[in-house]
């Protein structure tokens, strides 16, 4: 398993706060969107480095705000086998529109909450 990019997440309390951020983001840095999908009751919007998430239901966001990074890896089940042994599972494996993805805290040092990413589906 290799990490090939990381991902910041910026997550926000609603819908029109979703679209704001990511006018501002793409004005203010000249960000490109790559893509924008809904999943399990929140918006993303990808921004290449960046995500901005968002939801009209509030509990939808639970996990998304714990979120300290997303990892994106070239093998997803390589990742899990490796990651899942010494972490706390917030989110199983599942698929998502841009392939797949897990998240944890990792219990055996910063306590940090890391999303593993695959983008096998993501088309560039």
């Amino acid at each position: 398993m290799n990490i090939v990019n990381v991902i910041f997440p910026v997550v926000v309390e609603d819908l029109v706060a979703q679209k704001a951020a990511t006018d501002h983001y793409r004005r203010a840095l000249g960000l490109p969107l790559k893509a924008e999908f809904q999943h399990a009751g929140f918006t993303v919007s990808w921004l290449g480095p960046m995500v901005v998430v968002g939801a009209e239901d509030p509990a939808a966001l639970e996990v998304a705000r714990q979120v300290d990074a997303i990892f994106v890896v070239d093998d997803l089940e390589s990742a899990w086998q490796q990651v899942q042994p010494e972490s706390e599972v917030l989110v199983k494996p599942e698929t998502v529109p841009t392939g797949g993805r897990f998240v944890v805290r990792h219990t055996n040092g910063d306590g940090r909450v890391i999303e593993y990413l695959d983008l096998s589906n993501a088309g560039g």
